[in-house]
């Protein structure tokens, strides 16, 4: 745990904040951070689907893939000035300590995997956590044989975390997003942090076809 709780990350971030003269805002900025992540790391299988989405939701966004590669003042301005971060698991997620207090976090998995860790961070840093455990079986997740397969949907995905045969193709794959359950989270995510953001399944529906 690297936090003693909220008070303890808070008082963190201002100091960093601080440093780099990074001035917070009252309430977090109503701004999607987007990694889609890079190549030769775990990342989103489509991310021009999810740039429609925003896009069809008129938000402002930014789009990154190389966290990274970027000094460590610009990955502090970067996620600071992002009242929602959409990431894959393990893409970006260290850096939302550097989000502002009360910020959003839409974390989204690969095919049946669930790792708790950064649920668990964002509690201890008072960020609103949403994921996001894909039920969308990309080509890029592959399984040495059908029964590794059928005995691996019957444990529970956390169960799996512990079964190589069963973590390790999930682990090794792209994303694949399912669109519906990213924009209820968006919508949820705006809403929890002071925006006014509605569904709109008709844009969902024309993005899709």
């Amino acid at each position: 745990q690297i936090f003693s709780g909220p008070a303890n990350a808070h008082e963190f971030r201002l100091r960093v904040y601080e440093s780099l003269g990074i001035i917070p805002t009252e309430s977090p900025p109503p701004t999607v951070l987007f990694v889609k992540g890079s190549r030769s790391h775990r990342h989103i299988s489509d991310p021009e689907r999810i740039i429609e989405l925003l896009e069809a939701y008129n938000v402002s966004y930014q789009v990154t893939a190389h966290v990274e590669e970027l000094s460590f003042q610009e990955q502090v301005s970067l996620f600071a000035n992002a009242g929602v971060v959409i990431c894959a698991h393990g893409s970006c997620t260290p850096n939302i300590m550097f989000q502002q207090h009360r910020s959003a976090l839409i974390e989204i998995f690969p095919y049946f995997m669930y790792v708790p860790s950064f649920r668990k961070l964002a509690g201890s840093l008072d960020l609103f956590y949403f994921s996001i455990q894909s039920y969308v079986k990309g080509q890029s997740v592959k399984y040495k044989s059908v029964e590794d397969e059928n005995l691996c949907m019957k444990m529970s995905s956390i169960d799996q975390n512990n079964i190589v045969e069963c973590h390790y193709p999930s682990k090794h794959a792209k994303v694949d997003v399912p669109l519906l359950q990213l924009e209820m989270a968006l919508v949820n995510s705006f809403q929890i942090i002071g925006h006014s953001l509605f569904p709109r399944g008709a844009l969902l529906q024309n993005i899709t076809e």
